[in-house]
């Protein structure tokens, strides 16, 4: 992941695609629904309850909303995997940070053609409220795995919320500069005890089930 140029871009694709993507400088996750009024692409919502943070939530919220790209279509062609899915055997996706939310769209678009997916593996994955919750319910994704790595210092966590994520990109650009493997980089290090991690990974997948 390329903290400080990705970061930025997870906000436009780690939403369901029925969820517009919003900008605004306040975490509303878990936060009840009370009122909402739009014009001109601004829409002013109206909060009560407390946030995933576990701060009482903003009554009011000015944010802008985008249309999702609903164009956009995640397919193993546009991700240059030239093989279709498979008609018979396992049909697993597993992908790691950004490579999480693109597993995350890929396995909602076939599943939204009626393509069974075997296992949805998601580690270290920017993904917000609104795509987890499309992932959960969905029938046809039979069995998903989240490995968060907060235990490790990461930041993210599926679920996220955008300004959580934006408010993280100093911590993450700290880690990946160190270099050491710390938090968000846990299994991406390049050496003798990255391939442990690694490999320590490959296992708890296996015994989760994963083939």
């Amino acid at each position: 992941m390329d903290t400080l140029g990705d970061a930025s871009a997870v906000v436009f694709f780690n939403q369901a695609s029925d969820d517009p993507i919003a900008l605004q400088l306040v975490n509303t996750n878990e936060c009840k629904v009370e009122g909402r009024t739009s014009a001109f692409g601004l829409v002013l919502h109206q909060y009560s309850g407390t946030n995933s943070q576990g701060s009482q939530c903003a009554k009011y919220v000015l944010r802008y909303e985008l249309s999702t790209q609903s164009k956009l279509q995640f397919t193993l062609q546009q991700l240059e995997i030239c093989q279709a899915p498979p008609r018979a055997g396992p049909f697993n996706l597993i992908g790691y940070s950004w490579g999480a939310v693109i597993a995350a769209r890929t396995a909602l678009h076939y599943a939204s053609l009626g393509v069974k997916i075997d296992y949805l593996a998601l580690i270290g994955a920017p993904i917000n409220q609104s795509l987890l919750h499309a992932l959960r319910i969905n029938h046809s994704i039979k069995k998903m795995i989240i490995v968060d790595l907060q235990e490790h210092g990461d930041p993210i966590y599926a679920g996220i919320s955008d300004i959580e994520l934006i408010q993280a990109v100093p911590t993450l650009a700290s880690q990946m500069g160190d270099g050491k493997g710390d938090g968000h980089f846990y299994y991406a290090v390049e050496n003798g005890e990255g391939q442990v991690r690694r490999k320590l990974l490959a296992e708890k997948l296996y015994r989760e089930g994963l083939r």
